[in-house]
């Protein structure tokens, strides 16, 4: 599958490669402009407008009484665009909640709140679902419902704590996720297998990070 996982914690970016990367197409983003981008359709300007150019020259719609030869241009030209926009195709989005925010849009008084981290992870797995039209998408935090604000607003959504529920939003599945028992500890040389309690109960070395591998297999098979 083709996988998008969206967050800025270094540990769960290297955590996610280690458990997703072998068997998946994987792509890792570390910040909201990343993610957003990898979401919305991409148009080339530069290769519609030469398009353009090779049929009809230097032609101008918006200076010619032609009719006939705008009616054409303009027909050209949705082909044209169509052509040259290339769509987001990701199976899966995994995106966390708390991130930083972007700058995107703001002014002075915006700006005062850019890189400071929120709840606004939540806004990629809708737009993943309603514009990048992933099969499956979850927003998914490592602070637990006693840690976070935002983490407890996922509880009313939510069956349990152990077993979130699947909703649709589009053509999305869709879960918000803040599972205490889908965050474990790692032996710090590997990420892609969580330690079971007896192998780290006498360790301080081990790494706390997030299991994307088990929020994945409850992701696409639950109903």
């Amino acid at each position: 599958m083709k996988i998008l996982v969206f967050d800025d914690n270094k540990i769960n970016q290297a955590a996610a490669r280690a458990q997703l990367g072998k068997d998946h197409d994987l792509t890792v983003v570390g910040t909201y402009d990343q993610a957003q981008e990898l979401l919305k359709p991409q148009y080339d300007y530069k290769k519609a407008s030469a398009a353009l150019k090779e049929q009809f020259g230097d032609f101008s719609p918006y200076r010619s009484n032609d009719e006939a030869m705008k009616a054409r241009y303009f027909a050209a030209a949705k082909v044209a665009d169509e052509q040259v926009t290339t769509y987001p195709d990701f199976d899966v989005v995994l995106t966390d909640l708390l991130v930083p925010a972007s700058e995107q849009a703001q002014g002075s008084k915006g700006l005062e709140f850019a890189g400071e981290e929120m709840p606004v992870g939540i806004f990629i797995g809708l737009l993943a679902a309603v514009k990048g039209h992933a099969k499956f998408v979850a927003v998914f935090t490592d602070s637990d419902h006693h840690s976070h604000p935002a983490s407890a607003c996922f509880d009313v959504f939510n069956e349990g704590e152990c077993k979130p529920t699947l909703f649709t939003v589009g053509s999305s599945k869709v879960l918000l996720s803040n599972t205490r028992n889908w965050v474990n500890q790692f032996d710090p040389k590997d990420l892609g297998k969580a330690l079971k309690y007896e192998e780290c109960s006498d360790r301080t070395d081990t790494i706390r990070a997030k299991n994307w591998a088990t929020l994945l297999e409850y992701l696409i098979s639950a109903k």
